[in-house]
């Protein structure tokens, strides 16, 4: 019996390294977790029965190991049982092979109390034995797997991109609370080495990590050279598919212009001083069908939402009227091949630099010509 327990409970109860490397269908696992709980039942009256009836009752005492384990184990199967009725799950499964484990320890404990001197060429003995050891060796395998199978997270660099390997072991109870996370990405220092007039910047999804931290020490020099660095205007045009997986972005963009801000602020005493210093300013485009965001121009009209596709072609043909301009796109390829086409048309006067990364890589672009 307890080795058919065994076997149903490691085949078909929760998953388990035996469970994960025997090809059994999710259709006949669901089938087996509807009749376990039935089985658990049917077993708790059998064995309540077998023991009961093994039972010899002395008007003072129990004398004999199978009347003392035979009662014992009545009325621990007798309580599961009644406390299983209103829960048929696999649970109620897994819970009567545990007692029924727990019980065999116990009734090892009493042969060695009660039966002195202690005789192994009984097979009853013997059967006991096997079966505690057996116990032992299933407890030591559940509390040693999760040991071995911790969480791993490892970082590493793959044809030039950063790649996350995560490993996670199949957890009965995970807990998270909030978390605020920092991603970092080293732009290339050729970038700051030149001094350009207008900047203007393409994302989309997660390539706006590609920026951030060039937009910041764009600013940083700024505010370094007061105002002597030549840089006229900074604009980035972020295109992403939902608003609700990009709020970091948002926020970090929000950061920027007060840094922006803040650096103007510091210009109020200098002799160059005008009303609006500010070189800083974004748009952000939902493409997403059913977006909530609606159209918004704010913080003096350097943050623009927009509830539409990004059009590049247009976006080059107003903001190519400042010379010496860099263009830097982290966007999917549509985007940078629709740049590089208006690049090569008219031989626009700018810069072009483009990373080997192609976040969201969507087919709704057309290869675009500025007219």
């Amino acid at each position: 019996m307890f080795l058919i327990n065994l076997v149903l409970l490691l085949l078909f109860g929760r998953s388990n390294v035996f469970a994960k490397r025997i090809p059994i269908s999710q259709q006949f696992r669901d089938f087996i977790h509807a009749w376990l709980g039935v089985v658990a039942i049917a077993e708790c009256v059998i064995l309540l029965v077998a023991d009961l009836s093994a039972l010899r009752f002395d008007m003072y005492r129990l004398k004999s190991i199978s009347s003392i384990a035979g009662l014992v184990a009545s009325i621990s199967l007798a309580v599961l049982g009644v406390f299983s009725l209103p829960f048929i799950r696999r649970h109620v499964f897994e819970l009567f092979l545990s007692t029924h484990l727990a019980l065999t320890v116990v009734v090892i404990l009493a042969t060695i109390l009660y039966l002195a001197p202690l005789d192994f060429s009984q097979p009853s003995n013997i059967l006991l034995i096997v079966a505690g050891s057996l116990h032992i060796i299933l407890i030591a395998i559940r509390i040693g797997i999760p040991l071995w199978n911790r969480d791993h997270i490892r970082v590493f660099e793959e044809n030039e991109l950063l790649k996350a390997d995560n490993t996670l072991p199949e957890l009965q109870r995970l807990h998270s609370g909030p978390f605020k996370s920092q991603p970092q990405i080293q732009y290339e220092k050729s970038l700051l080495t030149e001094n350009y007039d207008n900047y203007i910047l393409f994302a989309s999804g997660i390539g706006i990590i590609a920026h951030l931290g060039y937009v910041e020490a764009l600013i940083e020099r700024l505010q370094k050279n007061r105002d002597e660095s030549g840089i006229k205007k900074i604009s980035l045009f972020w295109e992403i598919n939902e608003f609700e997986p990009w709020k970091y972005g948002v926020v970090e963009l929000g950061a920027l212009l007060e840094k922006d801000d803040d650096r103007c602020k510091k210009l109020t005493s200098g002799p160059k001083y005008t009303e609006n210093k500010h070189v800083f300013r974004y748009s952000m485009f939902n493409i997403h069908p059913l977006t909530n965001m609606i159209n918004e121009d704010s913080i003096g009209g350097r943050q623009h939402w927009r509830k539409q596709p990004m059009n590049v072609a247009d976006i080059l043909q107003k903001e190519l009227k400042i010379e010496k301009t860099l263009v830097s796109v982290c966007a999917n390829l549509a985007i940078t091949d629709t740049i590089r086409n208006a690049q090569g048309v008219k031989k626009q006067n700018f810069v072009l630099h483009t990373y080997g990364f192609y976040p969201e890589d969507v087919s709704r672009y057309e290869l675009l010509t500025i007219p």
